[in-house]
């Protein structure tokens, strides 16, 4: 698989993530109140992918993040790959609420992956 350096890993998940991606945090008072064995909702950031090739950049970036690449699964016309894990949740939830207040756009996927030499115009050209 091939790789990319952790900053630009993160600069093009943080683009995806802030185009359509979500989160789950999970519910301390659910699992306080029905246990963890019955409340089993924790951590995951989900980004979605338009097709099976920026599936495959996602899968790059969060390996090259040194993450556990979690088995993706479909939505509709697009593809969710959930990364899992408290802290990377964290980090995603405060870039959603810096996002939310600075109001800056994100890098384009194009930008962000043109330094791999991966080309990623079918990408964009589905989005429009």
């Amino acid at each position: 698989m091939k790789k990319m350096s952790k900053q630009l890993a993160f600069k093009f998940l943080k683009e995806i993530f802030l185009r359509n991606g979500n989160l789950r945090i999970k519910d301390e008072v659910k699992v306080a109140k029905h246990g963890s064995q019955k409340h089993k909702k924790g951590y995951e950031v989900r980004l979605l992918a338009k097709d099976e090739q920026e599936l495959e950049h996602i899968q790059i970036a969060i390996s090259s993040l040194d993450l556990y690449v979690a088995k993706s699964y479909p939505k509709g016309k697009q593809i969710v790959q959930p990364i899992y894990g408290k802290e990377i949740t964290k980090k995603f939830g405060e870039i959603k609420s810096s996002e939310a207040s600075n109001n800056n756009p994100p890098l384009s996927v194009v930008d962000a992956l043109r330094p791999l030499g991966l080309d990623c115009q079918p990408c964009i050209l589905a989005s429009h």
